[in-house]
C-alpha cells in the first residue's frame, strides 16, 4: 500500500478542491500496483454527493457569507460539512466488483495501526 503525502512547497493543501481533484486523479489516471492510502484535512467546505442537487440541500447564501466551499465530490452519499478539526482519509485501489461498501476492508488497517500505537480499544463498528 502506498501513502499518498499531498503537500506542495512543503506545506499541506487545504483546499477541498484540490484534495477532491487529486482523488479524481488518483481513481481515475494513476495505474499502481497497490492501494493507495492518504489522509487530508480541508478548509471549511461542505462536500456533496454525485447526484445531489445543492440549490435543494445547501443554503447557499450562508455558504457565501460564512466563506464556505462547496465541493461536488464523484461518489454518491450525502452532504458532509468539513473544517480544520476533520481528519479525512481515504482508499483507492481497484475496483475488484466484490468490495464494494466492505467498509471493514479499508477501516481494519487504520484500526490495527491505532491499536499498534496504544489505542487497544479501538475497533470497527457502526450503526
Amino acid at each position: 500500500m502506498y501513502l499518498f503525502d499531498q503537500k506542495r512547497n512543503g506545506q499541506e493543501v487545504r483546499d477541498p478542491r484540490y484534495n477532491y481533484a487529486i482523488a479524481s486523479f488518483l481513481a481515475n489516471e494513476l495505474q499502481l500496483d497497490e492501494p493507495i492510502m492518504r489522509f487530508y484535512i480541508n478548509q471549511p467546505a461542505v462536500i456533496i454527493g454525485k447526484h445531489q442537487n445543492a440549490f435543494a440541500e445547501v443554503n447557499l447564501n450562508y455558504l457565501e457569507e460564512q466563506q464556505i466551499d462547496l465541493v461536488r465530490r464523484s461518489s454518491g452519499g450525502g452532504s458532509v460539512y468539513h473544517d480544520q478539526g476533520t481528519l479525512i482519509y481515504g482508499f483507492i485501489g481497484k475496483n475488484d466488483h466484490a468490495s464494494y461498501q466492505d467498509f471493514s476492508r479499508f477501516t481494519q488497517p487504520i484500526v490495527r495501526a491505532l491499536q499498534r500505537l496504544g489505542v487497544k480499544e479501538a475497533q470497527f463498528g457502526g450503526t
